[in-house]
This record gives C-alpha cells, sequence and structure tokens, in this order.
C-alpha cells in the first residue's frame, strides 16, 4: 500500500508434531512472551522482512502438518485476502539403520586356518534409507580377505573397505560375509569396526557403529639342542658335562 502499517502483529499457529523451534524475527519486531506472536510499530510502504523458522519432527509422525501465519494493524486496509497464509509441510519418516559384528569362528584365532567375520544390518526405522555405506578399516592383523555381498551392494573401496547399497527399504536386513586370515607376523589382540550412514536423517546414531575385539594367538616353536662342555674323549670312570639349550622361536 501507499500508507503507513501501524501497529502491526504477525502470529504463528506452530503443528503441534513439531519441537525444539525457534523463530527469529527480523529487527524491530518483539514477541509476546505468551504465544508466537510479533509485533512491530510501523511499516513504512514498501518496506519488508522475513521471518526464519528451525524446527524438529516428531520421530513417530507420518504425514502432512500445517504451519499458519496471519498479519495485521490497526489500519483498514483494501485488500486482506492476502493478510493469512498456510504451508502444509509433509513429514517422511525416517529410516534407522543399526549394525552388529560378529564371528563364529573360537576366538583365539590360529594361524594357517581361515575365520569368518560378519557384519549383520537392519533398516529398523519407519522410512527408506537411501545411498547407504558400510566403512569397514581392515587390521593390519588380517589377510587373504574375501567378502561375500548381499544382493544389490557393491565395494567401492578397500582402504577401507566401502560397500553400498541404492536403498534399505524399513524392516530390511542382511549379512555381509568376510572370510580372512590371520597375519603370520602378527600375535595379539586387534580390533575390527564398522559404521553405517544414509542419505535421510536417523534420528539414532548409536547404533550405526559396531565393534567386535579377538586374538590370534601364533604357536609355540619349542626347539633343544645339546653341546658338550668336556673337551676330547669322555672316559669310563670320569665325570663329564653336556649343556642342552632349549628356545621357543615362536611369534
Amino acid at each position: 500500500g501507499s500508507s503507513i502499517a501501524h501497529d502491526v502483529s504477525l502470529s504463528l499457529v506452530m503443528p503441534l508434531q513439531i519441537s525444539n523451534f525457534t523463530i527469529n524475527p527480523p529487527a524491530g519486531w518483539t514477541e509476546d512472551a505468551s504465544s508466537e506472536i510479533f509485533m512491530t510499530g510501523s511499516l513504512a510502504p514498501g518496506s519488508s522482512g522475513t521471518f526464519t523458522i528451525s524446527a524438529t519432527v516428531d520421530v513417530n509422525f507420518v504425514g502432512a502438518m500445517k504451519l499458519s501465519a496471519a498479519i495485521s494493524s490497526i489500519d483498514p486496509e483494501v485488500v486482506s485476502a492476502n493478510n493469512n497464509v498456510a504451508l502444509y509441510i509433509g513429514a517422511t519418516p525416517p529410516p534407522d539403520l543399526n549394525i552388529t559384528l560378529s564371528s563364529p569362528t573360537a576366538n583365539p584365532f590360529e594361524p594357517g586356518h581361515s575365520f569368518e567375520l560378519r557384519i549383520d544390518y537392519t533398516n529398523t526405522g519407519t522410512g527408506e534409507a537411501e545411498y547407504v555405506s558400510l566403512s569397514l578399516p581392515i587390521p593390519a592383523a588380517l589377510t587373504n580377505l574375501t567378502v561375500i555381498l548381499p544382493e544389490g551392494w557393491q565395494v567401492v573401496g578397500d582402504t577401507p573397505y566401502t560397500f553400498t547399497t541404492a536403498s534399505l527399504a524399513p524392516g530390511a536386513s542382511g549379512t555381509i560375509v568376510l572370510t580372512a586370515e590371520p597375519d603370520p607376523q602378527f600375535s595379539g589382540e586387534f580390533v575390527l569396526a564398522a559404521e553405517v550412514s544414509n542419505s535421510n536423517p536417523d534420528p539414532d546414531l548409536t547404533n550405526n557403529s559396531a565393534s567386535l575385539t579377538r586374538e590370534i594367538l601364533q604357536p609355540a616353536e619349542l626347539s633343544l639342542k645339546y653341546e658338550p662342555m668336556t673337551p676330547g674323549e669322555i672316559y669310563l670312570g670320569a665325570p663329564f658335562h653336556i649343556q642342552i639349550n632349549y628356545e621357543n622361536t615362536g611369534h
């Protein structure tokens, strides 16, 4: 319009399905402490501004929600039909990815024998997980690694191993199976850790990673040898001495 609007107020009606929301008004606006009503003294002809709203949708909500706003002043208006606006927001249900690591092979692992490692994954959420990526750094303790992937998965890197799939529907699950051998020079514990992610928001990240600690036990290699300590020939009735040396050459 061509006139100043006095005592302007803007009211917002927030959906019940959102929480943790913040409303950032332009400079010169103040908020009523008891409601989402904002006020400013006047708006000159041609003036404009923007309210910014940030919020979180309830993780159990599925469907559409309505956000409405209205603006008014104490001055009469010729056209008031554009003083109200409503926005319908569709809430997409989120995925919830989780993984576990296990091994059916008895611990500790023995050199020269292959063993199996399993990564079980599940989407326990109500929404689809998209562009899923599972990362698995391979410890130096493992060699001769082979991987069996479920249908739809592929390997896109091996340092660390990265497995991807286009999507996982709600309730989808599967197992990635790895077979490996202990490094013949390694002895002791090693940790295998995996992490899964996707392009959609995941409300619970505590179950997106898992680790498994196992031990490689190298066998003992005992040996004996003897050395005579008495030089020359051994005579009847004379004492003699022999040195027996032992050693464990295992790792």
